[in-house]
């Protein structure tokens, strides 16, 4: 019996040794990385990219803040955008990510994983040393939205997630940062209303806000402005002079000359539309020459 089984033994012996060297792991030719045969098709779905989980963060950004507080009528919406950013959805995410800022030499807009960094933060917190704090005219973003924003930064910054829009270019939109105005038109309100006002002002110059106490939408521009003093300047001057385009005010503020300097007694305020773009010089003549020609309520 125990002569038979050490015999038993022996053999299992050798039998597991020679499929061990059956199973030798080889020279791996004709396999890929996971050692499996180049000609085997693998159905596991693939790992996702680093970042793909946050993506979506971008989404609630662009859907909670960015399109109800930011790209509005008269604000981010459009290719004349202040400073030429576009902030609709399929625009905003390129106009903003290790883009330059316009406003404060060697910062970027948005600097991926460094919120810190970011102009973007520094606007909507209200500490960019510049400008004003943004959305302009509206209540600052509460706490929970700056996070929000922080969040995606610090993360990275990653495109928004499918059926977020195309945000990988400017396809479609020119970055023209010019007045978007025809030039040619007649000078009459009406033009200048439809062209101008409606389009760059009365984001911050309407019923829901008065910057200045100046509204500036249909129907009330006219009153608004002709023969009417600027709020803000000790030196009493006129918005629109009928028939005087050099003493009125609204050219000066559209020009952006003649306006003084921050502290002084004499100062008038910023430039007009506030942190531009500007209106190209064929623009502003359309508004002397209404002005010139009387400035009619037509």
């Amino acid at each position: 019996m125990t002569k038979n089984f050490k015999t038993i033994h022996a053999l299992a012996a050798l039998s597991l040794g020679a499929a061990l060297v059956s199973c030798d792991a080889g020279s791996g030719l004709n396999l890929d990385e996971n050692g499996r045969p180049l000609t085997e098709e693998s159905n596991l779905e693939p790992v996702p990219e680093t970042g793909a989980t946050t993506s979506s963060l971008f989404n609630r950004v662009q859907d909670e803040i960015l399109t109800p507080d930011c790209a509005t009528s008269g604000c981010h919406n459009g290719t004349s955008s202040p400073l030429g950013l576009n902030l609709i959805e399929g625009k905003s995410w390129a106009k903003l990510v290790n883009k330059p800022s316009n406003q404060v030499s060697g910062l970027l807009l948005v600097e991926p994983s460094n919120a810190d960094a970011s102009y973007l933060m520094h606007k909507l917190v209200g500490n960019a040393g510049g400008g004003v704090q943004m959305p302009l005219g509206k209540p600052p973003l509460s706490a929970d939205q700056l996070q929000l924003v922080r969040d995606w930064i610090n993360d990275g910054a990653p495109e928004p997630s499918s059926g977020g829009g195309d945000n990988t270019g400017d396809s479609g939109d020119s970055g023209d940062t010019g007045s978007g105005v025809e030039p040619l038109m007649e000078p009459t309100l009406t033009n200048i209303q439809q062209q101008i006002f409606d389009t760059k002002c009365i984001s911050c110059h309407s019923d829901n806000y008065a910057a200045g106490g100046l509204n500036l939408q249909s129907g009330k521009s006219h009153s608004q402005l002709v023969g009417r003093p600027f709020l803000y300047d000790m030196q009493n001057s006129v918005l629109v002079a009928a028939g005087d385009a050099d003493s009125s005010l609204l050219v000066n503020k559209l020009t952006g000359v003649n306006l003084g300097n921050e502290g002084d007694g004499d100062y008038k305020g910023e430039r007009m539309p506030l942190l531009g773009p500007y209106l190209d010089e064929a623009t502003i003549q359309v508004v002397i020459d209404w002005i010139n020609a009387g400035a009619k309520d037509n």
